[in-house]
């Protein structure tokens, strides 16, 4: 994998760019290289057209699961309806799980009605923030809004029908410091 980095990063970008998000190459060059030098679980499924590489998925394995964690295209050279996304981003993921006797891909946020179609179960998934200065938390409570609420417009995501506001504590919570 290591000789294709830096176009697994470029083919990355592409594609957040298309659902517009944004990533900086060399960023995922960074971290991607430091997993490999790491010897973590890392793997990647790569698609050639006429000898050159147009489709990348890389898959971190932890534990017992598996997940997709980079997906990348250019569409300028198989078209935006080749089928390439499914082969790569679910399709090989879910091969490989069930070759190595692992119980689990995680797949993400996004794209529910194409993962659901293929036998994912959507579950929910909450993030959390511990902010330890109090006069930041109205602050950050907005950017995380503005960030949900962008993230679900770019990747084609329902709103929430409801937000669930929990109570910010001061305090220690989980130690004594």
């Amino acid at each position: 994998m290591r000789p294709y980095v830096t176009r697994i990063a470029e083919l990355t970008c592409l594609n957040r760019e298309k659902n517009g998000a944004g990533e900086e190459p060399a960023h995922i060059v960074d971290v991607l290289t430091g997993l490999l030098d790491a010897r973590a679980d890392v793997r990647a499924y790569l698609g050639t057209k006429d000898g050159a590489l147009v489709a990348t998925c890389v898959v971190i394995r932890k534990h017992h699961r598996l997940f997709p964690k980079w997906a990348g295209f250019d569409y300028a050279a198989i078209g935006e309806r080749s089928g390439i996304y499914f082969a790569l981003v679910l399709d090989a993921p879910v091969r490989d799980a069930y070759a190595e006797g692992l119980r689990t891909v995680e797949f993400g946020a996004g794209a529910h009605q194409a993962k659901v179609l293929r036998g994912c179960t959507p579950r929910p998934v909450t993030t959390t923030m511990v902010v330890s200065d109090p006069g930041l938390r109205p602050q950050v409570a907005k950017w995380m809004d503005a960030f949900g609420a962008a993230r679900r417009v770019a990747f084609g995501d329902a709103p929430a029908a409801t937000r669930t506001s929990l109570p910010v504590v001061s305090g220690a919570c989980c130690s004594d410091g």
